[in-house]
């Protein structure tokens, strides 16, 4: 399966973990460049949270193991949802903009 490919594999099971976790009932919309930021400096460019170390592969990974918004904001009492929610929104960005180049 081409690196491309199994990362919207990866997507989609994190959305249907997601569509089957109360963390949609809690999450809205948000415009993540509010609360996403990359910088050299933090995380070594890695994006995080506007203010924190905390990146957006972390939260991601948070859901996949399970945890709900709620539990990661108990986790991480400074987080806010839209902060979640601009992580989910973030990646399903990155994703959607992939590009894929076949092998020869």
């Amino acid at each position: 399966m081409a690196l491309g490919n199994y990362s919207k594999l990866i997507f989609v099971v994190l959305l249907f973990k997601l569509s089957i976790s109360v963390i949609i009932k809690d999450l809205v919309m948000v415009d993540y460049r509010n609360h996403i930021e990359s910088n050299p400096d933090v995380m070594l460019g890695k994006p995080v949270i506007k203010g924190t170390r905390i990146t957006v592969e972390l939260l991601l990974r948070k859901l996949a193991d399970g945890y709900d918004s709620g539990e990661i904001l108990e986790m991480y009492p400074h987080l806010k949802p839209e902060d979640i929610s601009a992580a989910i929104t973030y990646a399903a960005l990155v994703i959607e903009n992939e590009e894929v180049i076949k092998a020869a």
